[in-house]
């Protein structure tokens, strides 16, 4: 396979990932979200030095660079249903740390 190729290849390697922790986030699979992030972050590490070595011919070009756009979409609706997930957690524990005050006040004044 020639280099060209192979940068192709990883960028479509890549896009599937994207649209992998896409699902999971839309799931709420945080367990998978971070195992398929970790395998995402192995796989950029080593197209690193292949892309940066590589030269692409226009078609390749073209066919990176809408990659890179599908890539980028993916990530902005991972980040956005992360960003909603993170903001339930947090009125979770602030509604729990309500309820813990309101019980240890029962407490203080039924005791």
């Amino acid at each position: 396979m020639t280099t060209s190729a192979r940068a192709i290849e990883n960028y479509e390697t890549l896009l599937t990932l994207s649209r992998e922790l896409r699902e999971a986030a839309a799931r709420g699979e945080w367990e998978r979200l971070t195992e398929v992030q970790k395998r995402r972050a192995i796989l950029v590490d080593a197209m690193a030095p292949i892309d940066s070595a590589t030269s692409l011919d226009e078609p390749a070009r073209r066919r990176k660079d809408a990659l890179i756009e599908q890539i980028l979409a993916d990530e902005a609706e991972t980040r956005t249903l992360v960003k909603s997930w993170m903001t339930q957690m947090q009125q979770a524990i602030q509604d729990g740390r309500q309820e813990l005050r309101l019980l240890k006040e029962y407490r203080r004044h039924a005791g």
